[in-house]
């Protein structure tokens, strides 16, 4: 979770915590908890992601700077005329964000997020959705926070049949679910220019 102050307050499962403060110790991750290992050649993360990663930056602002929220998004406000494209663009940055996670998890990458990446215009056995939760609203204003990677497996557990997990920009989130059993492309938020954000009530929610 990362809050005001450029303070970063890590947690796992186990209860342990680290706080990290300034710029300086976030971006140096000296105890390797922040960033994901390297999973993209140098070329992608950087000259090919760059137009990702200014989609992102102009969702976070907006986000950040929105005091009331309605049950919807308007993206067209934030990108303008080009929001369809520049849309499409922030749900590749997400997808990147995910796929990288699901990389450090241990989790094969499904053909549809790198297909969406490439150039694809939708994720045929995957959704992203706007969401937010009541924890959310009531502990988060401007900082950055993500959920667990919640992995569902078949009776046998040789299979991973579902994978859930969701990234917050204040008081907004993606969350992220890929089913093995998708017979046709779910809608995402990148869609359409007015998405709907999902309330949930706990952030638990959001992972079932």
């Amino acid at each position: 979770m990362l809050g005001e102050a450029d303070s970063l307050l890590w947690g796992d499962s186990d209860g342990r915590r680290r706080n990290l403060r300034g710029r300086s110790a976030i971006t140096r991750d000296r105890h390797g908890v922040i960033k994901d290992p390297k999973s993209l050649c140098e070329a992608c993360n950087t000259n090919r992601s760059r137009p990702l990663d200014l989609a992102y930056d102009e969702f976070s602002l907006a986000v950040r700077r929105t005091r009331r929220w309605s049950r919807k998004l308007n993206l067209e406000a934030i990108y303008g005329q080009a929001w369809q494209f520049r849309s499409l663009d922030l749900g590749r940055y997400y997808a990147k964000h995910f796929g990288c996670r699901m990389v450090r998890t241990g989790i094969e990458v499904p053909g549809s997020l790198r297909a969406f990446l490439d150039g694809a215009v939708d994720l045929h056995d995957s959704t992203m959705t706007l969401c937010t939760t009541a924890d959310v609203r009531r502990n988060l204003h401007r900082g950055l926070s993500i959920t667990g990677d919640f992995i569902e497996v078949d009776r046998a557990a040789t299979e991973i049949r579902r994978c859930v997990m969701a990234a917050f920009v204040g008081r907004v989130g993606v969350r992220y679910e890929w089913r093995a059993d998708a017979t046709e492309a779910p809608t995402s938020f990148f869609h359409g220019a007015r998405p709907r954000i999902a309330r949930y009530r706990q952030d638990e929610d959001l992972l079932r």
